[in-house]
């Protein structure tokens, strides 16, 4: 089989196959995690006894209750070879990996903060998985969009690919945070040559958005980058639920 073939089988067959196990191998990590801690404020609790221990346990939950962990899912998109993968693992472990181009996708989650996480969705940039883009963006909660900013022969199609996106229905005033990734190389475009080209105020103009200069190999701009991230998928979230409670609110 073809490598192309390969890649057709896998975006077809494989990636529609393989999603529903991935999101509740990440549901069963994340409330294992909430098990263990409220296990261990269980055990803590059991060291107190009369009013003390009945005052502990009322204050655990309630701790419990406040310190629960938001997560949000985030979208990791661009053509391939713009480094996308690199700067997941590097966001994740701090370190280089070898990478292959990815035939489907790679998701991690990341702590950005004792109460929350970010879930990153790492979707493989080959033309023919670009078609299937579209399947993972209902959910999303943020998008980050990586250029490669040393390719200058491919960036007018890496900006057609950010504006077929933008025009989806199921981001609407989704986030975006654009990395302007290898800025390491020499004629690297940089963050305002990228903003301009890309055109980003006018196609972002109805959402929080924001363009990093990066290079995922030195991990230049990568905490700015997952600052900023954070920042706007905490907000994204809050209007969120403010607009479902307001909806709620309406039907009493």
């Amino acid at each position: 089989m073809k490598l192309s073939e390969a890649e057709d089988f896998s975006a077809k067959l494989l990636l529609p196959l393989l999603l529903p196990y991935s999101l509740r191998f990440i549901s069963w990590r994340r409330e294992k995690v909430l098990l263990k801690n409220l296990a261990a404020q269980k055990t803590a609790n059991t060291t107190c006894k009369g009013f003390i221990q009945d005052t502990t346990a009322q204050m655990g939950l309630q701790s419990t209750k406040h310190s629960k962990v938001k997560q949000a899912n985030i979208l990791m998109l661009g053509l391939d070879s713009a480094g996308k993968s690199t700067l997941l693992y590097k966001f994740k472990y701090n370190e280089d990996f070898l990478t292959i181009p990815t035939i489907g996708f790679n998701v991690d989650m990341i702590e950005t903060g004792k109460d929350f996480t970010l879930t990153i969705w790492d979707v493989g940039g080959q033309q023919k998985m670009r078609q299937l883009w579209c399947n993972f963006l209902e959910n999303a909660e943020g998008i980050v969009y990586v250029v490669d900013s040393s390719d200058k022969q491919r960036l007018e199609e890496s900006k057609k690919e950010f504006e077929l996106i933008l025009k989806n229905e199921s981001i609407k005033n989704v986030p975006v945070v654009v990395l302007a990734n290898k800025q390491d190389l020499p004629g690297a475009l940089n963050a305002e040559e990228i903003t301009r080209r890309f055109n980003v105020k006018k196609h972002c103009c109805d959402r929080n958005w924001y363009v990093q200069p990066c290079c995922a190999i030195t991990g230049e701009g990568l905490s700015e980058a997952l600052q900023r991230l954070t920042a706007f998928a905490k907000n994204y979230i809050r209007s969120k639920e403010f607009s479902t409670s307001f909806k709620e609110n309406e039907k009493l």
